[in-house]
């Protein structure tokens, strides 16, 4: 295992409300990607540009859903509904992202690269054309199935899809970490 580690900023999400902190951590560095850390909360988060085939991508790491294994996806995710990824993983990621795209949108939990639950949003990734009281007991279903990831918020999607709206401090976007204030992007890795 490589010993080579990096300091990086931690966006720290908390139960019930759309403010975040933000935190270091030291991370282990491997084959040129920094890890996620479980043990210490400290998750990768992705954000992936959906209506213009940028490629853009942007990467962060997160604290507070306590996901223990698996990842969860939304293109949810405010103001520009990109889509937004948290896991322990990064194929649990990339096979939820994918899901989602084939999926033209929703919410979805995966684990060991199957899906769990998964609620499609075929109307521009934001909206069910199924009946209300369906769409409620399969929004049940997919928070058991982040419960059963270990996550720990009450409404994991919702604090996800907030994560790249202009709140202070730090927000996410698909070009990485942007100070809302100074309306400039900001280095992940700490100096």
């Amino acid at each position: 295992m490589s010993t080579e580690q990096v300091d990086v900023k931690l966006l720290v999400v908390h139960d019930d409300t759309l403010l975040k902190d933000v935190n270091r951590v030291t991370l282990h560095v491997k084959n040129g990607a920094i890890q996620p850390d479980i043990s210490k909360d400290a998750l990768p988060i992705a954000i992936v540009e959906r209506h213009k085939a940028t490629g853009n991508i942007g990467k962060a790491f997160v604290s507070g859903f306590g996901l223990k294994n698996g990842a969860i996806a939304s293109t949810v995710a405010h103001d520009n509904h990109n889509i937004i990824i948290v896991g322990t993983n990064f194929n649990d990621m990339a096979i939820a992202a994918n899901v989602l795209a084939k999926s033209q949108g929703g919410l979805i939990v995966v684990k060991g690269g199957k899906t769990l639950e998964l609620i499609k949003l075929p109307i521009f990734g934001l909206l069910s054309d199924s009946p209300v009281a369906q769409v409620g007991k399969e929004l049940e279903r997919l928070h058991e199935a982040v419960r059963e990831l270990g996550g720990k918020l009450s409404s994991p999607f919702m604090t996800m899809s907030f994560i790249p709206c202009a709140i202070p401090q730090l927000i996410m976007s698909d070009k990485g970490l942007v100070d809302p204030i100074k309306l400039r992007l900001v280095d992940l890795i700490e100096s």
